[in-house]
């Protein structure tokens, strides 16, 4: 069972203080795949068109997308929800790597750190991944809201 912290923007940065802080955050991956892993069993998979583009993007931008004589340009239909999802995943990921160098940095250095950042870099990564959540199926957050509400 996990107690919840309250904090000030005052608060005084202790190890111990953040080390609850942190056990507070142990189901969450500190390692990149782990956690992208995560978002990519709900994200949409990437198109090969999607990958096409991504692999020639100095050629598609010089050329405007340019496809033949007589043909739309080959960017006009990119699957959008895929590249929104990813870049939520990925702005979560920065985020929460921020993080989790701050609170390294603050256990070394807690005078050189506040609470102020830390709240910062968790909201920072709370809107990515609320970012995320709208694009990912209904029945699947809310499968997962009750399954963290049974923690």
């Amino acid at each position: 069972s996990r107690t919840e912290i309250i904090l000030s923007p005052e608060e005084i940065l202790t190890s111990r203080l953040l080390q609850q802080i942190m056990n507070q955050l142990t189901d969450i991956p500190t390692k990149e795949l782990d956690f992208k892993r995560i978002f990519d069993q709900y994200s949409d998979d990437i198109s090969y068109k999607q990958k096409f583009l991504d692999q020639n993007a100095f050629l598609v931008y010089y050329t405007k997308g340019f496809d033949g004589p007589n043909r739309p340009s080959i960017e006009s239909d990119i699957p959008e929800k895929q590249t929104m999802q990813y870049g939520a995943r990925n702005e979560a990921w920065v985020a929460w790597d921020n993080f989790l160098a701050e609170v390294k940095f603050a256990m070394k250095s807690p005078d050189d750190s506040s609470i102020q950042e830390l709240t910062t870099l968790l909201t920072t990564t709370t809107k990515a991944v609320d970012t995320y959540l709208k694009l990912a199926p209904a029945e699947d957050v809310q499968v997962a809201i009750k399954s963290i509400e049974l923690l």
